[in-house]
């Protein structure tokens, strides 16, 4: 799955609040560190702990595509 494609699959999972997509999408021993949290550590703890941010509040991704050279792209997603 090319880069671009990931981001993608990820915007799509949490736009439609499918913690365990997006969890899939990290590897098993992935770290997610929130700002204004501890780190959750590994695969069942980030889908644990996104099924609770998404019990708790309506949040959106929103896709943004910034070009730095013809070639390359970046993702800067704001969730709100």
């Amino acid at each position: 799955m090319r880069p671009s494609e990931l981001v993608r699959s990820w915007v799509k999972a949490f736009n439609e609040h499918r913690p365990g997509d997006i969890a899939a999408l990290g590897h098993e021993d992935a770290v997610n560190h929130q700002v204004a949290q501890d780190p959750i550590e590994g695969r069942a703890a980030i889908q644990a702990m996104l099924a609770r941010e998404f019990a708790a509040a309506d949040m959106a991704a929103l896709w943004r595509t910034y070009l730095r050279k013809p070639t390359w792209r970046s993702w800067n997603g704001a969730i709100r």
